[in-house]
C-alpha cells in the first residue's frame, strides 16, 4: 500500500557533501489549474484531492475535467492548508500541498 506521500511525491537519492544518502521529493504539480482545464495535470490533482477525502468521483465521472466538483474540492483543501480560498490551483495552492 502506497502512503499519501508516495503518492503525491517523486522521491530521488541525492548525495551532500559529507557523502550521505539523503532523499529529496519533488513535487508532481508543476502547472497552475482552474476552472475547465483538462489532462493529466487535473487526474492528478483530483488524485490527490480524492486521497486527502476531499473529492468524491462517481463511477462514470470523467477524470481530467476540472469541474465544479473539483473546484470545490480545491477550495476545501484551501481551507485546510491556509491559503486563500479561491479555487484556483494556483502557486500558493500547490507550495502548500508540496510541503512535508
Amino acid at each position: 500500500m502506497f502512503s499519501l506521500l508516495a503518492v503525491t511525491r517523486t522521491a530521488t537519492q541525492v548525495q551532500d557533501i559529507s557523502n550521505k544518502n539523503i532523499v529529496a521529493a519533488k513535487c508532481i504539480f508543476g502547472k497552475n489549474l482552474s476552472l475547465n482545464d483538462t489532462g493529466n495535470e487535473v487526474v492528478k490533482l483530483q488524485k490527490y484531492l480524492e486521497l486527502k477525502g476531499l473529492l468524491v468521483m462517481s463511477k462514470n465521472a470523467v477524470w481530467g475535467t476540472f469541474g465544479k466538483k473539483t473546484k470545490a474540492a480545491v477550495i476545501k483543501h484551501q481551507t485546510k492548508v491556509k491559503v486563500p480560498t479561491t479555487g484556483y490551483f494556483g502557486p500558493m495552492t500547490r507550495s502548500a500541498s508540496c510541503e512535508v
